[in-house]
């Protein structure tokens, strides 16, 4: 097994990045982890349990480990739980950010109206039915309410996952 170790240039910010993403590891105990290098402070931090929901702010724990040992002691203990279920403010905001999105009309969302409507459908009232009520794996590049979507109305799927190249899917769950 190896570590990658980060710097501040790869710190997660509101939304997870490709760029960031590719460097993410799954480790039974902590969930999704990344492990970051603080030169200045001559410590580590271990962002772990890291989550994602459409239109939030990515979501982890942190933990500062001063040493390698201490680092070694952290990954032995089981520190993974369930994923989080969005509070009302937390629903309230992501609905917030989803119509406002709406009335942009972005590309991409410009994009979504346009099948939807193709299909006799609106695009708000099938968010309404199909958006998430919980975080889930930080591996969506497009919000996934979009492949909730494209599987209701029986469309190929999109490109949808990061390229994670050192995450084995099948240790998961």
């Amino acid at each position: 097994d190896f570590f990658w170790f980060l710097g501040k240039r790869h710190l997660i910010k509101k939304r997870l990045t490709q760029q960031i993403a590719q460097f993410i590891r799954w480790h039974k105990n902590l969930g999704f982890y990344l492990i970051y290098i603080n030169i200045e402070q001559r410590n580590m931090e271990v962002y772990y349990h890291i989550q994602q929901a459409d239109f939030l702010p990515v979501r982890f724990y942190r933990k500062k480990v001063n040493s390698w040992k201490e680092l070694q002691d952290f990954f032995r203990q089981n520190r993974i739980k369930n994923y989080d279920l969005l509070s009302i403010s937390e629903r309230k905001r992501q609905k917030n950010c989803f119509y406002r999105n709406c009335l942009q009309s972005t590309n991409k969302f410009k994009e979504l109206q346009v099948i939807c409507y193709t299909h006799g459908y609106i695009l708000q009232e099938i968010y309404e039915e199909i958006s998430s009520e919980r975080y889930t794996y930080p591996i969506y590049k497009e919000y996934i309410f979009t492949k909730k979507m494209y599987e209701k109305l029986n469309l190929k799927d999109i490109e949808l996952y990061y390229q994670l190249p050192f995450i084995n899917f099948s240790n998961i769950d």
